[in-house]
């Protein structure tokens, strides 16, 4: 779709937000370096907290959701499954919490307080 129409070029900032967040449910992989940068130039909480969010929690649930289409049978393969999701969920999470350290200071502090309990980071 993004080669077709080529919304990852968009600079219309309500459309690039909803194609990101469609791309990252599609799992589109090189949506990742767009969603980093988005969060970096856009700071309203109406685009970033969802994305962060999104970054944070895709991984867990897309195991869930793998889990019962597929209906494992094998507790090996479970396993080894649990083990590849945890895997992609922390890099999620260190990709998360990454790019807020970065960019907090850009943020509004509502903005900042919010995501830092989402992101469940200890306020010094």
């Amino acid at each position: 779709m993004d080669t077709i129409y080529n919304i990852s070029s968009e600079t219309n900032p309500e459309i690039k937000f909803h194609w990101q967040m469609v791309a990252l449910l599609s799992n589109y992989q090189p949506i990742f370096t767009d969603v980093v940068t988005f969060l970096g130039i856009h700071g309203r909480m109406k685009y970033i907290r969802p994305l962060y969010r999104f970054i944070l929690f895709f991984f867990i649930s897309f195991y869930f959701i793998l889990f019962y289409l597929k209906k494992l049978n094998s507790k090996l393969n479970l396993f080894f499954h649990f083990l590849f999701f945890r895997s992609l969920n922390q890099c999620s999470r260190d990709l998360a919490l990454k790019t807020f350290q970065q960019n907090k200071s850009f943020y509004h502090p509502i903005a900042v307080k919010q995501i830092t309990s989402d992101l469940k980071i200890e306020s010094k």
